[in-house]
């Protein structure tokens, strides 16, 4: 008995390759809303969440898609806090300062 299959090319997601020197959050240290610059994100969904130096999340932006987010920090109190960009199954987590 012959046989012949043939298997149709691979289909997927692009898998992003994006650290955390490839995403700036500027000014830092911010006395006003800050930043944040997702070109590296090349236009993919992002979920941006706010975290405090205890790790509660403080802030959940949803789901974005956008080169740069501009954070409104007027219910934030002056404090160290961590962004965590998520998009797919890479995430990146940056420091920033509100004064």
């Amino acid at each position: 008995m012959d046989c012949n299959y043939t298997t149709a090319p691979a289909v997927g997601v692009e898998e992003l390759n994006v650290s955390a020197a490839d995403i700036d959050l500027y000014p830092n240290p911010a006395n006003t809303n800050f930043t944040i610059d997702l070109v590296a994100f090349a236009n993919n969904s992002v979920t941006i969440e706010l975290y405090d130096v205890l790790g509660k999340r403080v802030a959940n932006y949803g789901s974005i898609k956008t080169n740069q987010f501009n954070v409104d920090r007027n219910s934030l109190p002056a404090g160290v806090y961590f962004v965590k960009i998520t998009s797919g199954q890479n995430t990146v987590t940056k420091k920033i300062i509100l004064e």
